[in-house]
C-alpha cells in the first residue's frame, strides 16, 4: 500500500509532527530544555538557573512529567517578572502586550515571540529544505 493510499483513507487531513529535531537542525531553535533555559536565564542572570528549576520539580513530583513541571516553575517567576517590569524580561512586541491584555500568560506570549523572531531558515540549509518541501507535496499530492 503507497503513502497515497494510506492517506487517501483518513477522515480528516493529515497533520505531519515534527520533532524539536527538525527545528533545532533547520531554525537552529532550542529544545524545549533549551527554550526553558533561555527563559530562566532572563529571570535569574545564572549559569545555574534553570538547573535550579530543576532542583525544585524534584521536591514537586517523583513522575516522569519533571519537564512540565520545570516549565510550570519557571512560569510562575517569569510571570511575576515580566508583571513588575523587571530588565530584559518584557519584549517590545505589541502581540505579545495584546496577548497578555487578553489573559495569555506573559511566559507563553513571551515564548512566541522568541520563537517567532528565532525562525528563519539556516542559509546553509536552504536548498535542503526546498527538497524537503517537493518531496513532501510529492507524497501527500499537495
Amino acid at each position: 500500500m503507497t503513502i497515497q493510499e494510506v492517506i487517501s483513507q483518513f477522515n480528516t487531513t493529515p497533520f505531519i509532527f515534527a520533532g524539536s529535531g527538525m527545528t533545532r537542525r533547520y531554525y537552529g531553535l532550542p529544545d524545549w530544555k533549551g527554550l526553558l533555559t533561555v527563559f530562566a536565564e532572563k529571570i535569574n542572570d545564572d549559569e545555574f538557573a534553570y538547573r535550579s528549576y530543576e532542583n525544585q520539580a524534584t521536591y514537586v513530583t517523583d513522575s516522569g512529567d519533571k519537564m512540565s513541571i520545570i516549565a510550570s516553575l519557571i512560569e510562575k517567576d517569569y510571570n511575576k517578572a515580566w508583571f513588575e517590569n523587571w530588565s530584559g524580561v518584557r519584549s517590545n512586541e505589541a502581540f505579545v502586550t495584546e496577548a497578555v491584555t487578553k489573559g495569555t500568560s506573559p511566559f507563553k506570549a513571551e515564548i512566541c515571540a522568541y520563537i517567532s523572531e528565532k525562525s528563519s531558515v539556516l542559509k546553509k540549509y536552504e536548498d535542503e529544505i526546498q527538497k524537503l518541501k517537493k518531496y513532501l507535496r510529492k507524497i501527500l499530492r499537495v
